[in-house]
């Protein structure tokens, strides 16, 4: 007896298409970075001008975004990403606004603020200033508001290393201001601050006011730079871990320099660290990269902060990669960077065609002006309305 089998095979077709990368570079927009994202954003490079005059805010105008500033909102005054074009913003601004209510025979007090962590270079800093622009739009009742500008140290119980204040009246345009900055030290954290304390008396009344540019410039003894040369972007899934690491290094024997991998909540690495031209650590640790929590924002970025005597050039060799599961684990995903580091001659003039006024630290106003980096939040999208 003798038995057959029969198959029958059918045609498939299997078609592929491309799919994007969930983890992205961007280019920061900071002044002296010059940036080449590679096809499919996955590869990059940048050229790094340090100078002896160092800004020091990242998105220092809020214009497309309110990426890298955070929010302390008041009890009644919100915190916003808005573009202010009645008074002639360019682009997007901070835009303080609430009502304070009614309070018999007596008065009720407020206060808001944006803020940013900086690092100041580790060069001996000559001198420092502040610019800003900003706005009162409306103010009702029987009310007054200041504006408070500033330097938070941020370590131990936290303090103002120097501060500002004034009161605002209404306007239909923007003032712009340059306060000479005292009291900052080299190679230390801080929080760039701007807001507004308002106090109402019986009637209460409605406040909306408009930060659009804060600046914090210092000048140096040493060519320098400190601040983002990439940015970083999770579009799908996630979130990822990174880090980073030197695959090459052609260093001057004069450069000092720092690179750390940052997250959009300002959670920092621990850093590459190359001395006197030599690598002392060759990556960073770990950071969770999330999506952001809005368009207005990148999920993070690389920032390099290098202290450099002479105008020689230095190349480093970077890979960024990323991981489905903490500790390397699961399926990873490696991203070439190289970055130039090429001190220009010289530094531009310090201080040219700025319009600068005495800016001598006031003494602290309530407690209400304390700023606490544990509340913060970012700025909300748009207010409505």
């Amino acid at each position: 007896m003798a038995s057959a089998s029969v198959f029958v095979y059918y045609p498939n077709t299997i078609s592929t298409a491309p799919v994007a990368p969930p983890l992205i570079l961007l280019d920061p927009n900071v002044t002296g970075v010059t940036v080449d994202i590679g096809p499919n954003q996955t590869s990059g490079s940048a050229v790094v001008l340090a100078s002896n005059v160092a800004d020091l805010v990242k998105n220092p105008d809020f214009y497309s975004s309110a990426d890298q500033w955070y929010a302390q909102a008041g009890n009644y005054i919100s915190v916003y990403w808005a573009v202010d074009s009645a008074g002639g913003s360019s682009g997007g601004a901070a835009e303080f606004y609430g009502s304070l209510p009614f309070s018999w025979l007596s008065t009720i007090s407020d206060s808001a603020y944006v803020y940013q962590p900086i690092r100041t270079p580790a060069a001996t800093i000559l001198s420092a200033t502040l610019t800003v622009r900003y706005r009162l739009a409306t103010l009702t009742g029987l009310t007054t508001a200041y504006y408070v500008f500033g330097v938070w140290d941020p370590t131990g119980a936290g303090g103002w290393a120097w501060v500002t204040t004034g009161q605002l009246s209404t306007s239909s345009t923007y003032t712009t201001q340059t306060f000479t900055v005292t009291n900052i030290s080299a190679d230390r954290d801080y929080l760039v601050v701007g807001g507004i304390v308002v106090y109402s008396y019986i009637t209460g009344g409605t406040v909306d006011y408009y930060i659009d540019y804060m600046q914090l410039s210092v000048q140096t003894a040493e060519y320098t730079f400190s601040n983002s040369v990439l940015d970083i972007n999770v579009t799908s899934g996630g979130p990822y871990y990174a880090w980073l690491t030197v695959t090459g290094l052609n260093a001057q024997p004069d450069l000092d320099c720092n690179i750390t991998l940052i997250n959009w909540t300002s959670y920092r690495s621990t850093p590459i660290i190359i001395k006197g031209g030599s690598l002392v650590s060759s990556s960073t640790s770990e950071v969770v990269m999330p999506q952001p929590p809005s368009a207005i924002y990148v999920s993070g970025s690389i920032e390099v902060s290098m202290v450099k005597n002479t105008a020689l050039n230095s190349t480093i060799n970077l890979t960024l990669t990323y991981c489905t599961l903490p500790g390397g684990e699961g399926a990873c995903v490696s991203y070439p960077i190289t970055l130039v580091l090429d001190p220009p001659p010289s530094g531009i003039p310090y201080n040219s065609q700025r319009n600068e006024v005495g800016g001598a630290p006031v003494s602290p106003m309530p407690q209400m002006m304390r700023i606490d980096p544990d509340e913060a939040r970012p700025l909300l999208e748009k207010r409505g309305g």
